[in-house]
């Protein structure tokens, strides 16, 4: 039996591998941490539905769910978030590392940009 040439029609199809919600968590906590970020994980054994990560940068705190790409957060979670929110913290739910990256440049903007 003759083996596949990698460089001819022969070959077997690349298959695109989605990243998992732990890929993109590492990803985006390395970055934030590379900011001069202060990320820690968060849990709460009493209550299973928190945020993963409490992120702070530059005096602002946010709590962040990390799924992967397409994910929703649990019914269970959204209530938390809504809880966090109705007390007027700050909740992104994240599913990709450029998502993250826009969210921390537009805070980041607004603290060096004058006000108009």
């Amino acid at each position: 039996m003759k083996q596949p040439d990698l460089f001819d029609g022969d070959a077997l199809p690349v298959t695109k591998i989605e990243p998992v919600e732990i890929d993109i968590q590492s990803a985006c906590v390395g970055h934030a941490r590379g900011l001069g970020a202060y990320a820690r994980k968060f849990s709460s054994p009493a209550n299973r539905s928190v945020p993963d990560y409490v992120i702070t940068l530059r005096g602002e705190t946010w709590y962040v769910e990390f799924k992967r790409p397409g994910g929703k957060p649990t019914e269970a979670q959204a209530k938390e978030h809504a809880l966090i929110r109705a007390a007027g913290g700050t909740v992104w739910v994240i599913d990709d590392v450029e998502d993250f990256k826009n969210h921390l440049f537009l805070f980041y903007r607004t603290l060096v940009l004058p006000k108009q």
